[in-house]
């Protein structure tokens, strides 16, 4: 056996294997990639190795007998490094086990440094997949941006904030943006923003006072294919004179101007060819530009209300096609690769961590951007009304009976409470960390 990335000394304690003899199993947190044949990656311990055809052999076995002999020296070096595991083991219980005690032993900071903020409903877009499909125009009021700034002098911690700015457009009300990035200045409060945003209104003159005021280092921005597929699917309010044309204008206005900038590409079966032309037109047209990364994104999942049922032939093709999206974007530079982590995740998103708050245009706190009411644990003005509910979603880690014993569950989420609902979550999931693996492989 060959070590690549060793697991952390501290998983091997809390997991620390027996080694008596009896019978025993492949883990089920083993990935052994088709592509690769003889790496394997344990998902909990995050130990990356090349196996040996011996090593292989056993590990394709449904049972081990251990006898506890010198000459097993191979199963015994398989034990030993959690590949192989007692039979009647619970290893979702141990992933949960593992978790909690490592949520236990973390060293964060006190204090939330991260506000997600939705400055209003309002949106100048009519998208038919949009999961917040009420478009009434409540921007959060001159009060509520004042309450505002008092919660986040009251719960930020000593280091440095990030304001994340969403809506609706939050830039349908930028004047929210602007009055409590200016009474956090005044304040002396070391801040930082980023947004999701259409792009149709980031022009020269929001830019000045994104650059300034807002310090604002990254956007997300959604494009639904070339100009015609675009336009016909965000279908913009009047006034606005082809809106993508605008949006890729305002996209090299912002790159220019310092601000890192993410693409999400969303796609159906009905706009697969002309996201794959703009795909081309984007690696052409930015090709080159610092700050720009670009990600394809299937709409057929169920996310939150909305949904887009489909054969499981298409849905097929159209992951397929994801993957080879994503292949592109990656040998052209502009997808985002992450680093193959060497500790399992302890948070998955905003809503399971304590140092995020998620802030709606009325001022009530949510741990979900969905912000459904049955999610508000408090207010601004009255702090965290609703103790059990925001433990439930922060503290408290629970597995979905569809994800136990997955062998990708420490790589994706135990998070049971989340709305979002993927049929194919392990088809990209898996894509996502073969090509970690990849990297792994390729700096070894």
């Amino acid at each position: 056996m060959k070590t690549i990335q060793a697991p952390k000394q501290i998983l091997n304690v809390l997991m620390a294997p027996s080694m008596k003899p009896g019978v025993y199993k492949p883990s089920a947190f083993n990935l052994i990639p088709a592509e690769t044949q003889t790496v394997i990656f344990h998902t909990l311990r995050r130990h990356l190795a090349e196996l040996s055809e011996d090593e292989l052999r056993i590990l394709r076995k449904e049972r081990v007998h251990y006898r506890g002999r010198d000459d097993e020296h191979t199963v015994k070096a398989l034990i030993s490094a959690g590949f192989l595991v007692e039979e009647g083991l619970d290893e979702t219980r141990t992933y949960l086990e593992v978790i909690e005690a490592l949520k236990l032993m973390s060293k964060k900071k006190a204090g939330k440094n991260f506000y997600k903020i939705f400055t209003t409903l309002e949106c100048n877009a009519r998208c038919f997949y949009c999961f917040e499909p009420d478009h009434s125009v409540r921007p959060m009021e001159p009060g509520t941006v004042d309450a505002l700034y008092e919660y986040i002098m009251r719960t930020k911690g000593t280091d440095r904030i990030m304001l994340y700015w969403f809506g609706g457009e939050p830039l349908c009300n930028s004047e929210a943006i602007d009055a409590l990035c200016r009474k956090l200045r005044d304040a002396g409060v070391d801040y930082v923003s980023s947004m999701v945003t259409n792009g149709s209104l980031l022009d020269r003159a929001m830019l000045d006072r994104a650059c300034g005021l807002w310090k604002l280092e990254k956007v997300q921005i959604t494009l639904d294919g070339m100009e015609a597929e675009h336009n016909k699917r965000k279908r913009y309010l009047p006034g606005l004179e082809n809106p993508f044309a605008v949006t890729v204008e305002n996209i090299g206005l912002a790159l220019e101007a310092g601000i890192s900038v993410i693409l999400r590409l969303n796609f159906d079966s009905r706009n697969l060819q002309s996201v794959w032309e703009l795909i081309d037109f984007l690696i052409a047209r930015f090709q080159g530009s610092d700050g720009l990364k670009i990600y394809p994104a299937l709409l057929h999942e169920e996310l939150f209300a909305w949904k887009d049922n489909q054969s499981a032939e298409v849905r097929a093709m159209l992951r397929d096609e994801w993957v080879k999206m994503r292949q592109k974007l990656h040998k052209a530079g502009f997808l985002n690769q992450k680093k193959l982590m060497s500790m399992p995740k302890t948070n998955h998103c905003m809503a399971d961590n304590e140092r995020t708050a998620i802030i709606n245009v009325d001022g009530k706190l949510f741990t979900c951007e969905n912000c459904e009411a049955s999610m508000a644990y408090g207010d601004i003005r009255s702090g965290t009304t609703d103790q059990s509910l925001y433990n439930q979603w922060v503290h408290e880690v629970h597995v979905r009976e569809k994800c136990r014993d997955c062998v990708l569950l420490p790589e994706c989420t135990a998070f049971s409470l989340c709305p979002t609902k993927k049929n194919d979550c392990f088809a990209e999931t898996h894509d996502m960390l073969l090509r970690k693996i990849t990297e792994a492989l390729n700096a070894g």
